[in-house]
Order: C-alpha cells, then sequence, then structure tokens
C-alpha cells in the first residue's frame, strides 16, 4: 500500500528521536506506519485503563502527540462486563495507522470516552 507524503498537525516539533518516559515500548505484531511529520515509527504503552503512541512530534519527555485506543477497563466498565467481544486489542495499531493516513483521530480520550467508528458512528460513553 503506497502511503501519501502528507503532514499532519500536531501541535508538537518533529524531532528525528523519540522522548517519552521509559514506559513506551516498541510494538510488536502488524504492520505500523512511520509518523508522516517525524518519519519515526512509534513507541507504545498499553496499561489497564489506557493505551498510546509517542514518536518523534513531542515538547518534552513528558508532552507529545499521541493517537489513543480504548483500553481492555473501559470496554469492561461501559459494558458492566458483559461484552468484552467489544475490545479490540489491535485497535491501537489501526487507529494510529488511519491517523497517519487521513490526520482523523478514530479515539479521543475526554470527559467521558469517544470513539468514532466508521460503521456505528460516534458513541459516547460517561464514565
Amino acid at each position: 500500500m503506497k502511503i501519501r507524503n502528507i503532514k499532519h498537525e500536531t501541535g508538537y516539533k518533529s524531532h528525528s528521536s523519540h522522548n517519552c518516559i521509559d514506559v513506551f515500548k516498541k510494538p510488536e505484531g502488524g504492520k505500523w506506519i512511520n509518523c508522516p511529520n517525524c518519519g519515526l515509527e512509534p513507541l507504545v504503552w498499553e496499561f489497564d485503563n489506557g493505551r498510546k503512541t509517542a514518536c518523534g512530534c513531542w515538547r518534552s519527555k513528558y508532552f507529545q502527540h499521541s493517537v489513543l485506543a480504548e483500553s481492555i477497563l473501559s470496554v469492561h466498565k461501559r459494558t458492566n462486563g458483559k461484552q468484552m467481544n467489544e475490545y479490540d486489542s489491535d485497535a491501537l495499531r489501526k487507529n494510529w495507522n488511519h491517523w497517519c493516513k487521513t490526520g482523523e483521530h478514530l479515539f479521543i480520550a475526554g470527559n467521558g470516552d469517544e470513539y468514532k467508528n466508521k460503521r456505528r458512528g460516534l458513541l459516547r460513553w460517561n464514565q
């Protein structure tokens, strides 16, 4: 698949190296597209209540551009543990690759998590 040579506004200066806390690791499995701004493959951090990326678009070690995905804990809380099949363990990679291609964030964490899914429209969860 050919990726267009595009850049997306991140609000962060692009660097040729990662600068993040040491919990971010090289992703395993699947094809991850390099960031259209800095050219780096992202590092990922997956934890009980979140999943996020970090690349070379950063302001400091603690502030960097991130693409997010819904956590397993969020799915459990949102569905009262009754629809855990909604958890997509590959969502972070899919969301990152989608952002690289389009500049659109599929998942945005806020007061309630918001997840945009083209098949289901925009869903909002109150947590």
